[in-house]
């Protein structure tokens, strides 16, 4: 690791990003994840597609040099749709971010939940990781319902569920992630199998940056899924 102020690319032990100060920070979401494909409600070639995509963009990101030390962004990918949240030092930053990340092949959508402000510090972080947990076991006890195929994110208090569901069964898992004590906000961006499929576009995918109601619902249709 360079003593350079370049992000840092955080690979399979998001903890190490707590004790870092001096350099911005990126967190790459799924990429400690190979032993879950099995569990997992996309097919072996769509999951090791997002990993893929999610190393690309911390790799992209670490190796920008413009980029603040204030600058703190978790990359997740799911399904080929990227979900970018954290802070962003300046609008010059996140500019720059949604730029790299854009231009990632096979990325079809860019969900962009980036704020520009001070990045959050080691509390809030500490709570929103009990929160996921928390919001985890919920799903777990509710009836009927497969929680392997939801991926939870928790972020500055607001919740953001992707996963490969039914309408009613995501309206079941907003609904339960919205009972845990210090949800603030549940973000819904799941897509519902069974339905159309666009194809995945060649050129420079779109950027969804969506307003901040207190619950909001964002369900988009899957695309074909590469090399099941």
């Amino acid at each position: 690791m360079t003593q350079l102020c370049k992000p840092i690319l955080i690979v399979a032990c998001a903890s190490l990003a707590l004790g870092m100060s001096g350099c911005a920070a990126v967190l790459v979401g799924g990429a400690a994840g190979g032993a879950r494909v099995a569990a997992d409600a996309r097919t072996t070639g769509s999951f090791v597609e997002d990993q893929a995509i999610e190393m690309k963009a911390g790799s992209a990101l670490s190796k920008e040099p413009g980029l603040a030390q204030g600058t703190r962004i978790n990359v997740y990918s799911y399904n080929q749709q990227v979900l970018l949240t954290g802070q962003a030092h300046s609008e010059a930053d996140h500019a720059r971010v949604l730029e790299l990340v854009r231009g990632i092949e096979r990325v079809r959508l860019v969900r962009d939940y980036i704020t520009v402000g001070p990045a959050t510090g080691l509390g809030q972080r500490g709570r929103d990781t009990l929160m996921e947990a928390q919001v985890r076991t919920e799903l777990v006890r509710l009836e009927d319902f497969d929680f392997t195929r939801v991926e939870i994110i928790g972020e500055r208090g607001v919740i953001y569920l992707m996963g490969l569901v039914d309408e009613a069964n995501g309206r079941r898992a907003a609904e339960a992630a919205s009972r845990v004590r210090g949800v603030s906000r549940v973000v819904s961006l799941f897509e519902h199998p069974g339905a159309a499929q666009p194809p995945v576009k060649s050129e420079t995918p779109p950027v969804e940056s969506i307003p901040e109601p207190a619950v909001e619902e964002a369900v988009t249709s899957p695309a074909p899924m590469p090399g099941a």
